[in-house]
């Protein structure tokens, strides 16, 4: 999936050494994972995280500058959606944010999802911003819930329903155009060419591609 500043790309193996360092104590990584930081090697990312869906950022221009990643939580249609942006000098520009909208429309679309959560601390004001304009329902404060540079700190739960994202896509500005895997004119075109079948649906008939042009069976 594509936006107008990035695109979400399956992960390659290269990539683990820029996940791994991505992720090792620093302010990248204690804004995007909170008091889970720590230095671990490149393998046991690998490992660690080959069993979740992961996806790549990448810029217009072919740079990998973070990452995405879902759980499934209580069913099989309710998620929590996290992302990083292992580039601190990237963090303003919006990258971060249309990556995030790009894994939710991904989720809702392709994925039958029926809510999406977002777990973040209270010192991220970054994320805030993003959940705040989408218009997430904030569900509560988890307190103590982060630990690092020595305190404990909030973190704040919030989450989209599906009527809540559809509202949001029309209501909200500045948002990544919706792809449409198959367009609009192709699904009218298909329609109207299957309407003589769909009609007689029930019936004992061949399939429309199976007759010859005078309408009798070919061999």
């Amino acid at each position: 999936m594509e936006g107008t500043l990035v695109r979400l790309t399956p992960v390659e193996d290269a990539d683990f050494a820029l996940i791994a360092r991505w992720l090792q104590p620093s302010v990248a990584a204690t804004m995007g994972a909170g008091g889970t930081a720590e230095y671990r090697s490149v393998e046991s990312i690998r490992s660690g995280m080959s069993k979740l869906p992961l996806i790549m950022i990448e810029t217009r221009d072919g740079r990998k500058i973070g990452l995405v990643q879902w759980r499934t939580l209580g069913h099989d249609r309710s998620f929590e959606l996290g992302a990083v942006v292992g580039e601190p000098q990237l963090w303003d520009n919006g990258c971060g944010a249309e990556a995030s909208l790009l894994a939710l429309d991904y989720l809702f679309r392709f994925k039958d999802a029926h809510r999406v959560q977002f777990t973040t601390g209270l010192y991220n004001r970054r994320v805030l911003t993003f959940l705040f304009k989408t218009g997430v329902v904030i569900e509560g404060i988890l307190r103590d819930y982060f630990y690092f540079d020595g305190c404990y700190h909030d973190a704040v739960v919030a989450s989209l329903l599906r009527p809540e994202y559809d509202r949001a896509l029309t209501e909200l500005d500045g948002l990544p155009p919706v792809t449409e895997m198959v367009p609009a004119a192709e699904r009218e075109l298909a329609a109207r060419s299957s309407a003589p079948a769909c009609a007689n649906a029930g019936t004992a008939c061949s399939p429309i591609w199976s007759r010859g042009r005078d309408g009798g069976a070919r061999r």
